[in-house]
């Protein structure tokens, strides 16, 4: 996996040369070997595969490496000012059996993610309906929900939808 970033700056001061550029263009790229991470990961060509976002403030990627094996399922968390990796395990995603059949494979693959606005949490929705929430750090969140005559927890992966379902009130 190969990642490019490209950082621009723009000067604060509004009185620079004529010559120069207003701005400052820095380009970098990091490797990232698939095969070295634990568990180990493969390359997988299909849309949806991997998925990304950066927080709020710019200083972290996060990169979810969707696997045929759920088990093998990961979220790189990149610091995008000197490169250092995090890897956060999304344990098998909420998978309990050994073989997963061919037809079901995606539907364990995280489907969006999204940072919380304070960036130190990313929220991961499972493409079969479950939430998951991992810190900026790529640990697993245990979480609870109660209310609305649903509850569930504490556990890793909470079932969303088709559970909770909006409808709109009904005027008799």
């Amino acid at each position: 996996l190969k990642l490019t970033f490209l950082a621009i700056r723009w000067h604060e001061n509004v009185f620079t040369s004529i010559r120069s550029l207003p701005y400052h263009v820095h380009w970098a790229q990091q490797d990232c070997h698939l095969c070295s991470l634990i568990p180990k990961c493969e390359s997988v060509k299909s849309r949806g595969a991997l998925l990304s976002a950066f927080s709020r403030d710019g200083l972290t990627l996060a990169v979810t490496l969707n696997q045929k094996d759920p088990k093998a399922t990961q979220v790189l968390f990149i610091n995008t000012l000197n490169f250092v990796t995090l890897c956060g395990s999304l344990k098998g995603c909420s998978n309990k059996s050994r073989v997963v059949p061919a037809a079901l494979i995606r539907s364990y693959w995280v489907g969006d993610i999204s940072w919380t606005h304070d960036s130190l949490f990313l929220a991961c929705m499972l493409k079969r309906g479950s939430l998951v929430l991992l810190t900026c750090q790529g640990e697993l969140l245990t979480l609870i929900t109660f209310g609305c005559s649903i509850e569930f927890g504490p556990a890793e992966f909470i079932p969303l939808h088709p559970l909770i379902t909006y409808r709109p009130q009904q005027f008799t």
